[in-house]
């Protein structure tokens, strides 16, 4: 109520509170072809596609274009504290596809509680909805921001293995967990110590030595200045130095220093799970950092990210972990751009901020 009223003085919202207001009320218009549809929605920013690297032809007929090949598709999945709220959260690399859906697990001082297993069927349902829009070769990257047990690892490979035996191509499932509270801190070196410090002797100023007496030079004592030479070639509306034209460089480009981000490959694996008595080290392991402010000092935000299964080969674990990074980087741009900066000032991705913002509101709501 405080965007619009106030019992004391007249409410004026900052132009940014006005912008995420326009928004989210675009990104809430639905569609008219696209009625009953999980995507009916038009998102108000998008991110730009990028180039491949390499466009596989092949001499076959394929339903898709081969510049769409091995797309992904984000799925977040973000439990509440209470167990009672589950919200799950969908996005493309560019953010065209987006679908956020919350389940209620258990009711506020209930002890009846809805089966897991049966949430994720609808969470894998809705997900094969968004899939079956276009047939081709789709990656599935799916993450979890709390521990995630064995009995919810080979319950979403079961239902990947289910899917790909009626598809024509099959989709490749990767699983991380993420710990958005991460334990890496990270703060500037202490500023040398300077010698003055130790040895305040060192930095004295000697004292200048003294002229001696009549040797100092005066100005010309007929007052006549000397006239520069050339003078009469000068001319009279010889150009100021503001007049200066500063040619363009085509080359240059303008960084904004807040959004400088670091993706950090750990040569460890850490634990995959929350549980103090049970080891199960991740496949491979890293960090996504972000700067808090434009100076070094104030620090940098971490995000934990750790790859739990993979169809690749061990060898190109890391080589996918830093593609991870990548597209969570980009899509951390996009969270900022749609608003999304309540959660940890915009550092964690669209998808994971927003699967965490919802199930913290209905938690604490309902």
């Amino acid at each position: 109520m405080d965007f619009v009223t106030s019992s004391e003085s007249l409410v004026v919202p900052p132009q940014t509170d006005y912008l995420n207001l326009a928004l989210e009320i675009y990104s809430r218009c639905s569609l008219r072809q696209a009625q009953g549809s999980l995507i009916n929605c038009a998102p108000p920013v998008v991110l730009a596609e990028p180039i491949p690297p390499t466009i596989g032809f092949k001499l076959a007929s394929e339903r898709a274009s081969p510049l769409q090949e091995g797309k992904c598709l984000h799925v977040a999945c973000s439990r509440s504290q209470d167990q009672r709220w589950m919200s799950v959260a969908w996005s493309d690399n560019v953010g065209v596809l987006q679908r956020t859906m919350s389940y209620c697990l258990r009711f506020r001082e209930s002890t009846v509680s809805r089966d897991i297993s049966t949430v994720r069927s609808e969470i894998w349902t809705a997900t094969k909805e968004i899939l079956d829009r276009d047939q081709m070769r789709w990656r599935i990257i799916m993450v979890s921001t709390e521990n995630v047990d064995q009995d919810e690892h080979d319950t979403w490979l079961n239902l990947a293995e289910q899917y790909n035996k009626t598809r024509p191509v099959p989709v490749e499932l990767t699983m991380l967990t993420v710990n958005t509270t991460s334990d890496l801190f990270l703060s500037p070196p202490l500023p040398p110590i300077s010698m003055s410090v130790l040895n305040p002797q060192a930095s004295s100023t000697p004292a200048a030595t003294p002229l001696a007496s009549g040797a100092i030079l005066s100005p010309d004592q007929l007052g006549n200045a000397p006239t520069p030479p050339g003078g009469a070639n000068i001319p009279a509306n010889a150009p100021t130095p503001t007049d200066a034209l500063f040619e363009s460089d085509a080359e240059a480009f303008l960084a904004d220093i807040c959004d400088e981000t670091w993706g950090v490959v750990l040569s460890h694996r850490l634990n995959g799970t929350l549980h103090l008595t049970e080891y199960r080290p991740a496949l491979a392991s890293g960090y996504l950092v972000r700067r808090k402010g434009a100076t070094d000092s104030d620090g940098a935000f971490t995000m934990n990210v750790n790859i739990l299964h993979t169809q690749r080969p061990p060898s190109s674990y890391e080589t996918l972990l830093r593609e991870i990074l990548g597209m969570y980087r980009n899509l951390a741009t996009l969270a900022r751009v749609r608003g999304t900066r309540i959660v940890q000032h915009g550092t964690l991705p669209w998808h994971i901020a927003t699967a965490l913002r919802a199930q913290e509101v209905l938690s604490y709501v309902l």
